[in-house]
């Protein structure tokens, strides 16, 4: 019979690229995503852009949110985004 090893963090991440063992995803920026079309807004939700800012509009043409450029996720904009649907949604119905 085979003794069980508990497995140390050196056998688990042998090959890891860094010393944590944890290999990092960068996050994806906002614009980014705009760009290549993955960034998932509600409908009539758009995304206009600038040098230093951008704008998340919705469908009337009004702004919902404002995001530095540089410093915009994907995941933030998409939240605000269906945070002010929502919020949207309830002041209409």
């Amino acid at each position: 019979m085979v003794p069980l090893v508990h497995p140390t963090p050196e056998m688990l991440y042998a090959d890891a690229s860094d010393k944590q063992g944890i290999d990092r995803a960068k996050p994806v920026m906002a614009l980014d995503a705009y760009r290549d079309g993955e960034l998932l807004l509600p409908l009539g939700y758009t995304l206009e852009h600038g040098a230093d800012v951008l704008l998340l509009r919705r469908a009337d043409g009004s702004v919902a949110a404002a995001f530095n450029a540089g410093k915009a996720t994907s995941s933030e904009v998409e939240k605000d985004a269906r945070e002010g649907c929502k919020r949207t949604h309830e002041v209409t119905t």
